[in-house]
This record gives C-alpha cells, structure tokens and sequence, in this order.
C-alpha cells in the first residue's frame, strides 16, 4: 500500500469521525431542548383559570327589600292588614319602642348585642295573660346584623315564648328582609297571615325559621293562645 493510499483512507476515516461528532451532538441539543423553567410535575396541559386578586369573588348580594321607614311605621301596617283579613289579636297594646334595657325580655337580645346591632325596635303584645300573641318589627344597623339578630332570637336563651305566666304561643317563627327582622309569636293561622303580610310588603324575604310550636290545650280566642295546663 502507497503513501497516497494511506493518507486517502485516513482522510476518509477523520470525515466519518466528524460526521458521527456532529450528528452526536445535534441529538444531544435536542433531547436537551432550549434553556427555561420546567413546569411542575402534574402541572402539564391546560390550567384552570386563577382567581384575580385585583377582583376577587364577591359574596352574593343579601334578597332585595321593598320595607321603608320605621319599624313602628311597619309594625302599623302589618297590624292594620292583619285587621282587614279579618284576623282580630284581642286586647293589643299599640306599637311600643323596645327600650335596650329590657331588649332581654321582649325581644331576647342582651342590652349590649341590641345597643350594637340595633337600631331601634317595636312590638305589639297582648294586654293580657290569656292572650299569647306578640309581634315584633326590628330595624338593624346592617344586613348582616339582621342575620345575627335572627340566629340570636331563635336561639336558646334568645326569645322565650313561655313569658307570660298564663298563656303560650302556637307557634312562634322569626324572618329577615334586608334591613328588617319580623318576630311573630301567636295562633298559627295569625303567624301564618302575618308571615304572608310581611312577605307581601317586603317583595321577599330570608328563611322562615319556626324555633317554637305547640298543638293542643284550650282556646282563648281566635288571636290568642293556648292556656297552660
């Protein structure tokens, strides 16, 4: 073998050694791919939307109210459509201001919780022990007060029907509108009338919560209560 030939065969096996070199290092850039962050493992593919700080999720807004003016104002009317449906609740007191240091009894707030979360108050009780009906209006500070105040009365140690010494409810509910809470303790068919009044004048309401009902014992009247045994 010539000198020529053997320089030819060692310029041909250094160009196959560079073509392996070259293809060798193109594989290895592209398994490596471009430099950058890694996403997270399970993190791949579409993500859901994230919530914008900017404008986050607002709760949604409390039921809408139709109720204007004072809780005496409203207590007026309910009493006087109760009236014109033919209901009669016998020996009501006209509607008196709950003062905050007997808000405990009438209502079942403390005088403080009423002092922060009330801003003023009426109710309609029966003159007598032998009638159990009682109607009351609050007016809260805020909406959100008005949904306190209701978990309140209709709590243990919040409103008691079994107050008056001679005579107790049928049932006796609590409800919410807006600014607006309605106590009606009576004969159901009165609370009944008087939650259809209340809801009607209000355009709509919160839950109904009933935390008191009782069937049986003698009639006094059809807007009274029962007797105690």
């Amino acid at each position: 073998m010539n000198i020529n030939k053997i320089k030819k065969m060692t310029g041909i096996i250094l160009c196959l050694l560079m073509i392996f070199m070259i293809a060798a290092c193109g594989e290895d850039a592209q398994q490596s791919g471009p430099a950058g962050p890694t996403e997270p493992p399970g993190e791949s593919g579409d993500k859901p939307d994230q919530p914008d700080a900017t404008n986050p999720v607002q709760p949604p807004d409390p039921p809408k109210t139709n109720l204007t003016g004072t809780p005496e104002e409203i207590l007026g009317e309910l009493m006087d459509a109760l009236k014109d449906t033919g209901i009669d609740m016998p020996m009501s007191l006209p509607p008196t201001e709950v003062a905050p240091d007997l808000s405990q009894y009438v209502i079942g707030l403390s005088e403080d919780t009423f002092n922060n979360y009330v801003e003023s108050a009426y109710y309609s009780t029966a003159a007598i022990g032998t009638h159990a009906h009682e109607l009351i209006v609050i007016l809260a500070k805020d909406a959100s007060f008005a949904l306190d105040i209701k978990k309140i009365v209709s709590s243990d140690g919040g409103y008691d029907p079994m107050k008056l010494i001679c005579a107790f409810p049928e049932r006796t509910i609590v409800v919410d509108s807006g600014l607006y809470v309605m106590l009606a303790s009576a004969k159901a068919p009165v609370v009944e009338a008087a939650i259809d009044i209340f809801t009607g004048m209000a355009g709509s309401t919160g839950e109904v919560i009933t935390f008191f009902e009782h069937e049986g014992g003698d009639d006094p009247g059809p807007g009274g209560g029962l007797l105690l045994p």
